[in-house]
């Protein structure tokens, strides 16, 4: 029994090294310096095409940063090609029809992302290529991009982008290199969702110029639908109680003290909301959110709210509240020349003047508060930036 078993332990070893010395004999065979120089493109002859299969997979849709108007992707690039040079019969080595060879000792076509917006151009791990006895070489590389994408900013928060990925080769052209679509779509196999954003197609196109036979791309349409619900909660259900609060100040008569406190509140409140939303939309003049004039006309009829309270000819009596004609006269139609105070400044302390109180000194230190906040995270959002 022991003999038998120290036979087949021979046995065994032997049929593992003659595997491995045929996988070593034929990676020395077919990338032999003699034979096999990876910086010339795989063709027969300079008029013969390269034709190269893409498809891109979808892993992870990491952020869309509207400020800055990128969007960063995790994506398998999948990649297939011939090579003619690396064909062998199976029946030589062993049986042997695979192999995994190094990506970066073999030729490789140099398709880049074109639309970067960080000046990294190529995948982030160069993998092993597996390469077929046919000559067929199957490459899945890994990538993280930067792409830039235009934001549209109209329907914040309900809104949909559509955000580009253009792949071209770096060096060769249309005649040298051929690109060809291996599906119209991008693939999701392996697609781990986003909490902010719905993935709702993903297009993919070959875009030739009829006029430049030389110019080839591929582009990916990711057309993206944000998730609105995290900012109803945060940002459109508070909005819509601050508007509440401003049609009520409709309804308080003019003499009443706390109109102006209200007023004063609700201006506060609408612009800490017009802060949040300039702090996440990118600063464009080509559109301005829906939201962002709802809280402009808002503000604008508070406003004129305010300049009715604090119009300093309101009296009143005991059964009527009437306004002084001769100061909404100088107010609204006629300004007399107002005297000029200690150092030629215009002394505002007449009778027109609103006398501050102590609530709008608080509304006012509130204003100043956020204005120095927000100052302060720009200050370290920018040394972030640097480090």
């Amino acid at each position: 029994m022991t003999k038998l078993a120290l036979i087949l332990f021979l046995v065994l070893t032997c049929t593992d090294g003659g595997a491995g010395n045929a996988e070593e004999r034929l990676v020395n065979f077919l990338l032999g310096p003699e034979r096999y120089n990876k910086l010339i493109r795989p063709a027969v002859n300079k008029s013969q095409q390269v034709t190269i299969s893409i498809q891109v997979s979808l892993s992870q849709l990491i952020s869309v940063n509207e400020r800055e108007q990128i969007m960063t992707t995790n994506v398998w690039l999948f990649q297939e090609w011939n090579d003619y040079r690396l064909r062998w019969d199976p029946a030589k080595y062993g049986g042997i029809k695979k192999l995994r060879i190094p990506s970066k000792l073999i030729w490789l076509p140099d398709i880049v992302l074109y639309n970067n917006a960080d000046g990294v151009y190529e995948v982030s791990f160069y993998c092993n290529a597996v390469v077929s006895s046919t000559g067929d070489i199957f490459w899945l590389p890994p990538a993280i991009y930067k792409s830039a994408c235009a934001i549209e900013v109209q329907n914040f928060p309900f809104d949909q982008q559509n955000c580009t990925l253009k792949f071209r080769s770096w060096t060769y052209d249309h005649t040298e290199v051929d690109l060809i679509l291996t599906s119209d779509y991008a693939s999701r196999d392996d697609f781990t969702p986003s909490g902010e954003w719905d993935i709702v197609s993903l297009p993919a196109r070959k875009n030739e110029d009829p006029n430049d036979i030389t110019y080839l791309d591929i582009t990916y349409d990711f057309v993206i639908q944000r998730k609105p619900l995290f900012y109803t909660i945060n940002m459109i259900i508070p909005c819509v109680l601050i508007t509440s609060l401003a049609i009520l100040v409709f309804y308080l008569p003019s003499d009443c003290r706390e109109k102006m406190t209200l007023c004063i509140s609700v201006l506060l409140a609408l612009t800490v909301f017009l802060l949040l939303i300039s702090k996440i939309v990118p600063p464009t003049s080509l559109a301005v959110p829906l939201i962002a004039h709802e809280n402009d006309f808002q503000s604008g009829a508070v406003r004129r709210q305010h300049s009715n309270v604090g119009l300093g000819g309101i009296q009143t009596d005991s059964d009527s509240v009437y306004v002084n004609e001769e100061v909404v006269r100088r107010c609204y139609w006629k300004r007399d020349n107002i005297p000029d105070g200690p150092g030629g400044i215009p002394d505002f302390q007449g009778p027109l003047a609103l006398q501050w109180e102590a609530d709008l000194e608080e509304a006012v230190d509130g204003v100043r508060y956020i204005a120095e906040h927000m100052k302060m995270e720009d200050d370290d959002e920018g040394i972030i930036e640097d480090w």
